[in-house]
């Protein structure tokens, strides 16, 4: 969602409704999360606020905390407030240094970054599932109607903590970049593993499913089947790349022969005339 208003207005409603866990529910938690959004967001003002970066963040404060507390079973034990502001800060440059693999997507107008993303996802089906893709088009479903989500969210509101946290060490494992490269492959691996069931479907039946994907009880194994997947595509992808480039190149080879021999012979012919030999 674009703001048009102060954002700290918007971060100020967005935070309670944060995914993270009871933790996100403590007060000085939720005051923690809001400080780093509205300061990230002055910091970076050719990124416009939207809803789901919260959750973003989540994952880092969720993580740092946990190194002091029980996430799972806070019951107001309380922290040193040196120690709060050690978990802010940290949290604030994780995630700075982790979102800059997303700025070329986020800081376009109208979101083209992710217009590409989508597309990049559309081409992706079309190659290894065009059945899927020629699915979608009988029953009118837009890729955008459901990757807009899991292009900006970071699918963190279709995985519980746990699977989000894998995901993302997986992204930062691969470094900054995989924002726009992985995770389209990554999204490509949620369609696959359903395809059968969503051909099956019409268009609302597909959309509410694809909104709400039955993830709540995955275990890593579920999201690491899904990690091995994206790796998959990527490799298959750039082998086709690959195969296309030598083909492309093995042709132009043939056309510069083939004009090479004519020219020999054109100049061949016009020798002999000129001289007649």
């Amino acid at each position: 969602m674009l703001l048009e208003i102060d954002p700290h207005l918007q971060i100020s409603v967005d935070v309670p409704r944060t995914i993270g866990g009871p933790i996100m529910k403590v007060d000085v938690v939720q005051r923690m999360l809001e400080r780093i959004l509205y300061i990230w967001s002055k910091e970076h003002p050719h990124i416009d606020y939207f809803q789901g970066l919260g959750d973003v963040v989540a994952q880092f404060l969720v993580v740092y905390i946990s190194e002091h507390i029980d996430v799972d079973n806070y019951r107001d034990r309380s922290l040193r407030e040196s120690v709060w502001e050690e978990i802010e800060a940290d949290t604030f440059w994780s995630i700075t240094l982790a979102l800059n693999g997303m700025e070329s997507a986020l800081s376009q107008s109208n979101f083209e970054g992710i217009s590409e993303m989508l597309l990049k996802l559309k081409s992706l089906i079309r190659l290894v599932d065009p059945r899927l893709d020629d699915h979608f088009a009988v029953e009118q479903l837009d890729y955008i109607q459901f990757g807009f989500r899991w292009m900006l969210c970071m699918l963190n509101r279709d995985l519980n903590l746990s699977n989000s946290r894998r995901l993302w060490d997986t992204y930062l494992t691969e470094g900054p970049e995989s924002y726009s490269s992985l995770h389209v492959y990554v999204c490509t691996a949620f369609l696959l593993r359903w395809s059968d069931h969503l051909k099956g479907m019409e268009f609302g039946d597909m959309l509410t499913f694809l909104q709400h994907l039955p993830t709540k009880d995955w275990d890593d194994s579920n999201i690491g089947q899904i990690i091995g997947t994206a790796y998959s595509i990527g490799r298959y992808e750039a082998q086709i790349r690959q195969a296309a480039t030598v083909m492309v190149i093995y042709f132009l080879t043939m056309i510069a022969v083939l004009i090479a021999a004519v020219a020999a012979s054109i100049l061949s012919a016009y020798l002999k005339k000129k001289f007649k030999l």
